[in-house]
């Protein structure tokens, strides 16, 4: 409720970039401040981060062209329908537009008209295997990590506005894409974070009990924990198209993965945006499908 109150009254403190550092040296020009930030974030996505041996693993993976077309019916390639469509409008959260300045709210308040031919339009992009190219760009706003140095662009934790319609569209999808590896039991069932009905609690109460059943049998126990850096950012890309691949998906839905993955960004601070910068690994955090193939990329090591 305070939330809301606070954004009512338009008394949330501004959080403004006022000073960057880079190779030592003070950056305080709003323009090249855009670059930097967004140079560090390309850099992030970047596959030049990937380790050597892992770098010769990629390039040989990658070599075999994963090929999605198929002449069998799948139930989730299928049309879209407007009760998707409606469901999909009546959950979304109102948040910042993307590039297009479309918002959630110029969406849901269109007729059932405009919503038809919103819905003719996804199709065909769903059928024809195409990507508009205004749902490629994205907007990144960069959200500072709180105790680190806010001078240093890479203590920034990055958010993606891309297109609201994309978004849409992406949500349709995504909810068709987790429905498959529900019913399938296609996810690990140590795979507890970021998904329905799971928690990181269950991981605790497993650890809890293989404790007390080492004290009873008077046994040693090993248990690793560790944090994965930059994880969304680093997330091999070709890596989530071939676990889907093998998982069985064909034509629509996984092409439309791949499409949704091809995304260029800029960096807006103010009115002055950056230049273009194409993010090369990674997944779109703050995406609606990010924790979803997040999951697929790591489900694999389980």
């Amino acid at each position: 409720m305070w939330d809301n109150v606070r954004r009512a009254c338009d008394i949330y403190p501004e959080k403004r970039i006022s000073c960057l550092r880079k190779n030592g040296q003070e950056i305080r020009n709003t323009s090249e401040m855009v670059e930097v930030l967004a140079e560090a974030f390309a850099s992030n996505c970047s596959a030049s981060i990937y380790t050597e041996p892992f770098l010769t693993h990629k390039n040989r993976t990658e070599r075999i062209k994963l090929r999605f077309q198929t002449i069998k019916h799948l139930s989730y390639n299928t049309d879209l329908t407007i009760f998707e469509l409606h469901t999909a409008l009546s959950v979304i959260k109102h948040t910042s537009p993307g590039p297009d300045e479309v918002t959630y709210s110029m969406l849901q308040h269109l007729s059932e008209h405009f919503l038809l031919n919103i819905l003719y339009m996804f199709n065909r992009i769903w059928k024809e295997h195409v990507f508009p190219d205004c749902w490629k760009y994205a907007f990144i706003i960069p959200i500072p990590k709180p105790g680190k140095d806010q001078q240093d662009p890479l203590n920034y934790r990055i958010i993606v506005l891309t297109s609201c319609m994309c978004k849409l569209f992406e949500r349709i999808v995504n909810v068709r894409l987790v429905h498959i590896l529900e019913k399938n039991e296609y996810i690990s069932p140590f795979q507890n974070g970021f998904w329905k009905s799971r928690s990181i609690i269950d991981n605790l109460m497993s650890l809890e009990i293989d404790i007390r059943f080492a004290f009873l049998k008077r046994n040693h126990l090993v248990s690793i924990f560790f944090d994965i850096y930059k994880a969304y950012d680093r997330t091999w890309r070709y890596g989530i198209m071939k676990n889907l691949y093998d998982l069985g998906f064909r034509k629509n839905l996984p092409i439309f993965v791949q499409n949704f993955l091809n995304q260029i960004f800029l960096s807006p601070l103010g009115n002055t945006y950056s230049n273009i910068f194409c993010q090369e690994e990674g997944v779109p955090q703050g995406c609606v499908s990010s924790v979803t193939l997040f999951v697929l990329a790591i489900n694999p090591i389980l």
